[in-house]
């Protein structure tokens, strides 16, 4: 399978105390709660519900349209190189609709857990 020059994804931030982020949980806390939101998604909960109640990212927070690597960013794309690589990786590795996990790692994905649901 050809990876596409672009995606579309959404995610849930997890946060992981650090410090860019003083406010965020416990390693261990975070990713038990990242798991079970995973799996209420997965059950078919309210995406957009569980995004507003739990996601630590800033406004605007998603979606976000990401370029591949090679690719020239345009029409507001981020370049997939300047996103935490775990992101990338998860994000240009589902299909459409899919959701994935990018488990919290402090080189790939220093921020937290990122429950990541592509869009297009």
């Amino acid at each position: 399978m050809t990876a596409p020059d672009t995606v579309t994804v959404d995610h849930i931030l997890v946060a992981v105390k650090n410090p860019r982020i003083p406010d965020g949980m416990e390693p261990d806390a975070a990713k038990e709660l990242a798991y079970d939101l995973l799996k209420q998604l997965e059950a078919g909960a309210d995406w957009a519900a569980l995004k507003q109640k739990h996601s630590a990212d800033p406004p605007p927070c998603g979606p976000y349209t990401m370029a591949n690597d090679g690719v020239a960013p345009s029409g507001g794309a981020y370049p997939r190189a300047g996103m935490a690589k775990a992101f990338g990786d998860v994000g240009f590795g589902l299909e459409p609709g899919a959701i994935g996990m990018a488990d919290f790692e402090p080189n790939d994905s220093p921020f937290g857990y990122h429950i990541i649901k592509r869009v297009t």
